[in-house]
């Protein structure tokens, strides 16, 4: 198993994703505004025994920005808060 966290996207996406799309999964953005029910294809794991039976599985996935610090002081002007993930 490996963390996808910080890994380049296109090393796992099996898709070939327009700009909006790759923005939409790649977001910034929390709560509403936050990407949901996005499917894409990742590609299974090359090391994997399921690699003999498929290349790459499809999933619907919800992706949110990832701040440091709490959700409610996002929207709020915050002296400090920095994105930590991309």
């Amino acid at each position: 198993m490996f963390d996808l966290i910080v890994q380049d996207f296109e090393s796992f996406c099996e898709d070939t994703l327009s700009d909006t799309s790759r923005a939409h999964i790649l977001t910034r953005r929390v709560g509403p505004r936050a990407t949901t029910d996005q499917e894409i294809s990742l590609k299974v794991n090359e090391q994997s025994t399921l690699y003999e039976t498929c290349h790459s599985m499809s999933f619907v996935i919800t992706t949110t920005g990832m701040w440091d610090v709490p959700h409610s002081l996002l929207r709020k002007e915050v002296p400090r808060k920095n994105f930590k993930a991309l």
